[in-house]
């Protein structure tokens, strides 16, 4: 069904949105769990916030994966977002995944700092 999936991923790492927003769903959704890591990785290049949201939201349609290990590194990519929009989609998963995701020290610090100021 999905031959030709794996040459899609080098064009989803290209970062533009339009092209992330038209496949990856799709292919996040449907394709094998041994393609579904390496689709992920390359649509890490997304820059706009409605397609990091769309693609948080596709893992969460699609059946969980049985190495839900192997995402934890993925997910800590988008848990490290200062937008608390992204960051919380991607502690779903990781419970669903039973994932303890740990948000970097650094990151914690400058929005402890940025909520004092406020």
């Amino acid at each position: 069904m999905w031959i030709g999936a794996e040459n899609l991923v080098p064009l989803l790492g290209l970062g533009e949105s339009p092209l992330i927003e038209r496949f990856a769903p799709v292919l996040i959704e449907n394709i094998s769990e041994e393609l579904l890591y390496p689709v992920l990785i390359s649509c890490t290049s997304a820059k706009v916030k409605k397609t990091k949201k769309m693609l948080l939201n596709s893992v969460l349609k699609r059946e969980n994966p049985k190495s839900a290990n192997d995402f934890a590194e993925w997910l800590s990519l988008y848990l490290q977002d200062e937008d608390k929009s992204i960051a919380r989609p991607c502690r779903k998963i990781g419970y669903v995944l039973g994932l303890v995701l740990e948000q970097e020290e650094s990151t914690k610090r400058i929005a402890g700092l940025m909520e004092r100021k406020s």
